[in-house]
């Protein structure tokens, strides 16, 4: 039970490069403590840099680390096959846990997450940031404003697999999915977002030119509501300023193009631009934990609960299901299993 006027005492699990923008957006929380972190032993230099950077501790044992501190809040950086580790210990000892996403590389291990949250009885979030996007909620927020969504296009071209990736990103069991998965996550995300409605079915390519783990897909979703979106990415190349992605929304009443701000042209060729709201400045990060630490303090559901996070993985589950077989694939295959 939260203490109220209490800070959130916070310790993190992982200290790569993600977990950089989990400790900037917990430090610059006023109701969060960040107390401390601990990483495989193999990494112990980039922990002990990682702690002094942020002023914390840093522990060599994780165990020692969650029966030292007792977080209040636990976040798990590490590569996401990892995403279990130390969870059950934390949520036995009472912390509310927060899990980078993909929530982890199959529904089995997604599941497992939501049963150690739900056994304790602690929340669980899913580090989604397409979710807490600035742009993407005052959207949501405007949604009658822009009609009902028919389809939808989001892009991810990038160079993902340059020499800055860590090595296990490469890796057929570390990195399962390659990009597809690790991006892809954020734009199925976003996508179910702007329909309105979760996901039907999946109809894919993907693929993975000349690497072990895929680099490039084109994913066609159905949702329940009938509207459509499809997904486009590769990560092979640097995508150039000629060559910009983009996410584009075709509504009854014109179309949306979101970038920093909303492009809304109405059906008669009326432009409007919509800034994002200054509701949810902040970033995406700093949003996310906010949220998750409301919904600790107010006992109120989770801002993205680990049902969501295992839907998002099911989805490019249910990609790499439909290049295999050559098919439309039922969200209900992958995730009623």
């Amino acid at each position: 039970m939260h203490i109220k006027g209490k800070k959130l005492k916070t310790a993190i699990i992982g200290t790569g490069v993600i977990a950089h923008i989990h400790a900037e957006a917990i430090r610059n929380n006023p109701v969060l403590d960040f107390c401390a972190c601990w990483n495989r032993i193999v990494e112990k230099k980039k922990g002990e840099d990682f702690a002094e950077k942020y002023g914390i501790r840093y522990y060599t044992s994780l165990d020692e680390m969650l029966e030292t501190e007792k977080p209040d809040i636990t976040v798990n950086c590490l590569a996401y096959k990892y995403h279990d580790l130390g969870l059950e210990k934390a949520a036995m000892l009472g912390s509310h846990l927060l899990v980078e996403k993909p929530m982890g590389i199959s529904v089995a291990a997604c599941r497992k997450i939501i049963d150690i949250a739900k056994k304790y009885n602690v929340k669980l979030a899913v580090s989604e940031s397409s979710g807490f996007n600035e742009t993407n909620l005052t959207y949501q927020f405007l949604r009658r404003r822009f009609g009902k969504t028919i389809h939808m296009i989001d892009t991810n071209y990038r160079n993902y697999f340059s020499s800055a990736r860590a090595p296990w990103a490469f890796d057929p069991v570390e990195g399962f999915g390659g990009m597809v998965l690790n991006v892809g996550v954020h734009k199925v995300s976003r996508l179910r977002l702007l329909a309105g409605d979760e996901e039907y079915s999946v109809s894919a390519n993907t693929g993975k030119m000349n690497i072990q783990v895929e680099g490039d897909a084109c994913i066609f979703i159905r949702y329940k509501n009938n509207a459509c979106g499809v997904i486009m990415m590769c990560g092979y190349h640097n995508h150039g300023k000629s060559n910009p992605n983009f996410c584009r929304i075709m509504t009854e009443k014109g179309y949306v193009t979101l970038k920093d701000e909303i492009n809304f042209v109405h059906s008669d060729g009326h432009e409007e631009l919509i800034p994002a709201d200054s509701k949810f400045a902040g970033g995406e990060y700093q949003n996310l934990y906010s949220s998750f630490a409301e919904s600790i303090i107010a006992n109120a559901p989770s801002p993205y609960p680990g049902e969501t996070g295992l839907r998002d993985v099911a989805v490019i589950l249910a990609a790499f299901k439909s290049f295999r077989e050559k098919r439309e694939v039922l969200l209900d295959e992958i995730i009623n299993v």
